[in-house]
């Protein structure tokens, strides 16, 4: 359902423009309530949550290796004019580059690794950067 979502968020300003935004929105509703009741019929007290864990954990997962993917990808070319050891940090995560950064240019690294994390946040829901 989480792949659904991601896929089809990105083709709903698409799908609205051609078939309206009341028809857009009243599809997704609909096709949201089809899916919660199919995964309401699928998982029973017997199965419990280990037969929802694969799926779930695997989205997690996904949504994860998406969002590092895309937070790296963002960050590397705005990194030129930081000190190498604090470009290295943050390369690795937001919060390695709070924890690199000092000096003159703290404020300015950080900004860049939060801006970099919605980036890379963005590409993980499916949506086109800023």
């Amino acid at each position: 359902m989480a792949g659904l979502t991601m896929i089809t968020s990105g083709l709903a300003p698409r799908l609205a423009e051609r078939a309206g935004t009341r028809a857009t929105m009243t599809t997704g509703i609909f096709l949201t309530g089809v899916g919660l009741a199919l995964l309401a019929t699928l998982v029973s007290v017997d199965g419990g949550y280990l037969a929802v864990l694969p799926g779930t954990a695997l989205g997690v997962a996904l949504l994860g290796a998406l969002l590092s993917a895309g937070y790296r990808s963002a960050i590397t070319p705005r990194l030129h004019g930081f000190p190498p050891d604090d470009a290295a940090a943050a390369r690795e995560g937001v919060a390695n580059a709070v924890e690199a950064a000092h000096g003159p240019s703290a404020r300015a690294l950080i900004r860049t690794a939060q801006e970099s994390f919605v980036d890379g946040w963005q590409t993980a829901c499916g949506r086109e950067s800023s």
